[in-house]
């Protein structure tokens, strides 16, 4: 690698560190609030690892946002009703 790659690989890593993380943007993991959307056959899709919303009213807040941004697409918000966990390991 020569030194002007090096310098760009530097600044790359750096400028990725720099950026926010979710949770420093307001996330709250845990909360069970997430943002789902319909499809063109209505089947309910949402992205592997969704925004977790601190509030109801934020998630319909971002919901309303991605409907402005996005016209004639449905929005959903998701609210967890119940966390199952199995804590036997085989």
């Amino acid at each position: 690698m020569t030194t002007e790659s090096n310098i760009a690989l530097a600044d790359k890593v750096l400028a990725e560190k720099a950026k926010p993380s979710r949770a420093e943007r307001g996330e709250v993991r845990g909360s069970g609030i997430i943002i789902g959307r319909r499809d063109r056959k209505g089947r309910l899709t949402v992205v592997p690892f969704p925004f977790e919303h601190g509030t109801r009213e934020g998630a319909v807040a971002e919901a309303t946002r991605l409907s402005h941004q996005h016209p004639g697409a449905t929005f959903v918000v998701l609210v967890a009703v119940e966390t199952v966990l199995n804590d036997k390991v085989e």
